[in-house]
């Protein structure tokens, strides 16, 4: 007869919990206005990382007048997300000779930034172990 331990039962319920506390985030990136190159959505977990180290990216086709991405799989906490259309396929968002962008982007709640990009906190969005979908219009 086998015996589960406290311990082992407690280590059980903590790894089946953990997976039911996965969620989904799917971001529907709209305002693409054309087909050129690629629609790059990274997500990140910290205001230290955001909007330079990403934790998950997605490089999807560009379509007009828009995608859906997806990242699953998610634990519960804050995110932000950034999207950019590489129309060149150079792989970053190009800057004139001041610093702004050329290519669209945008944030995640449509942050908008002051001489760069928003800050994490107004970016941020919950992951609370529930499937959601936001929306990031380009600009």
């Amino acid at each position: 007869m086998t015996r589960i331990t406290p311990i082992g039962c407690g280590l059980f319920l903590t790894l089946l919990a953990g997976s039911v506390c996965a969620a989904d985030l799917q971001v529907e990136v709209r305002g693409v206005r054309n087909a050129q190159g690629k629609i790059m959505i990274g997500l990140f977990d910290s205001a230290a990382d955001f909007p330079t180290k990403m934790v998950q990216g997605l490089a999807l086709d560009a379509a007009a007048p828009g995608v859906t991405g997806m990242f699953t799989g998610l634990p519960n906490g804050d995110f932000a997300v950034a999207v950019y259309q590489d129309e060149n396929g150079n792989g970053k968002l190009d800057k004139n000779l001041v610093g702004v962008p050329t290519e669209p982007y945008g944030f995640s709640r449509d942050a908008m930034g002051r001489m760069g990009p928003p800050r994490f906190a107004d970016a941020k969005l919950k992951v609370d172990g529930t499937s959601q979908t936001i929306v990031i219009h380009l600009r």
